[in-house]
């Protein structure tokens, strides 16, 4: 089954959704300092906290820019290029009157919290100075007048260089503004605390009502190779336009298969058995295909072309069997998101 009738049929009972807009708090600039740890952590060599608990409030005023009254997505903007890691990340929003954080968290967030992104063993690829988004499972709706409070907890926060090794200079943090409210505690141990600082300098932040987005997540498992297969997304994620799934770093001539799939919550990750290996994903579809000589392979998506496909999410891996010593082995690549606008 080709891609675009596996796209189409699959998502034939959504709701078609129009409109494009982000609003950015306080700003769109990327450059500037500061940058700040919190709450998604710094090199664990220099001995940061990993457990991080953070708040902040938008207002309505803002929130009123955006050309739907819907959340699919928010982003930030790294200091440094490298990857996220978390053992748990969780990220909930919630409507409120209030204008005011104040400094238990529980009362930010009122009685009817959302979770819109919730997993373990995360890993969040970031380029330095780019609007990078979190990878959000679900949006979240507005409603006129009231504000929203963003609240992330992580456990485990390691900021990891690109090669996933430790870095010898301090990186880390993203860019902060002193006009951004935050609520923050860290370095708690089994449950947050239930009060937490007040203070400025909260992350800068992207709100996404309608967008197209290809981001990077995970890890690979290299398995008897000396390097991780990766996979790299490109091109257009619009209805009508064509998305291409690239792999490097695989097994030279081998077996491919491109795993699609439409879900990436809980019970994912799913180890495989092998080491570091992962399934991130739903499996809806496998495309079979050859790596070439080099490990390379490239698939391309066409996107059809059909209202009905945006503000949509799928989620791709690559997955390669190898004979080894021992027997059968696995090599398997990071999983990319695909937000079609």
């Amino acid at each position: 089954m080709r891609p675009r009738l596996f796209l189409a049929i699959a998502l034939a009972s959504s709701s078609a959704l129009s409109a494009q807009s982000s609003v950015f708090i306080p700003d769109s600039q990327t450059g500037q300092k500061p940058c700040n740890a919190i709450p998604f952590g710094s090199f664990g060599i220099y001995g940061f906290p990993t457990n991080l608990k953070y708040q902040t409030l938008v207002p309505w005023t803002s929130l009123a820019r955006l050309a739907r009254p819907v959340i699919e997505e928010i982003g930030f903007v790294p200091c440094s290029d490298g990857i996220g890691s978390f053992k748990t990340i969780k990220i909930q929003m919630a409507l409120v009157t209030s204008t005011k954080l104040v400094s238990e968290f529980s009362k930010n967030l009122g009685t009817s919290p959302v979770t819109v992104l919730d997993s373990a063993n995360y890993y969040w690829h970031q380029k330095k100075d780019k609007w990078c988004p979190i990878g959000l499972q679900r949006s979240f709706g507005l409603k006129p007048g009231s504000q929203l409070v963003i609240d992330i907890e992580v456990t485990g926060a390691v900021f990891l260089s690109p090669a996933l090794a430790p870095s010898t200079s301090y990186v880390g943090g993203h860019r902060a503004s002193a006009s951004v409210p935050r609520l923050i505690a860290i370095g708690w141990k089994s449950a947050p605390p239930v009060k937490g600082k007040l203070k400025g300098y909260g992350l800068k932040i992207e709100l996404s009502a309608s967008t197209s987005d290809l981001s990077l997540f995970g890890i690979g498992c290299k398995g008897a190779g000396s390097k991780r297969p990766t996979l790299g997304l490109s091109g257009d994620a619009r209805p009508s336009g064509i998305v291409q799934v690239a792999l490097s770093n695989g097994l030279p001539s081998g077996a491919t298969s491109l795993v699609l799939g439409f879900d990436n919550k809980a019970p994912f990750p799913v180890p495989l058995g092998f080491p570091e290996c992962s399934l991130y994903q739903s499996i809806g579809l496998a495309l079979p295909a050859t790596a070439d000589p080099s490990g390379g392979l490239k698939v391309p998506i066409p996107l059809p072309a059909s209202p009905v496909l945006q503000n949509q999410r799928f989620y791709v891996q690559f997955f390669q069997v190898e004979l080894t010593r021992s027997g059968l082995g696995l090599r398997a690549s990071n999983y990319g998101r695909v937000l079609i606008r």
